[in-house]
């Protein structure tokens, strides 16, 4: 775990410039900044889930009635 947190904190170094040690306030800082974009990655996940749900309905209920699916079809039917 450390290992992991390490290979984090180079990455934050390399990112920033920094070359010396880390001040600990200026590490709060960007690990507040970090949580909050991991909230907001996710809250877009949510997002993303709940639309899966709804197309899924939709893709059901055309596979339920073909008539709907004819409708929606971009490919005009050619009898």
């Amino acid at each position: 775990m450390e290992q992991a947190m390490g290979a984090g904190l180079s990455q934050i170094e390399r990112h920033r410039g920094i070359t010396g040690p880390l001040d600990p306030r200026a590490l709060a800082v960007e690990m507040a900044g970090l949580k909050g974009r991991v909230g907001e990655l996710e809250a877009r996940v949510v997002s993303l889930e709940k639309q899966l749900e709804i197309l899924a309905r939709h893709l059901a209920n055309l596979a339920c009635e073909p008539a709907s699916a004819a409708r929606y079809s971009r490919i005009p039917e050619q009898y």
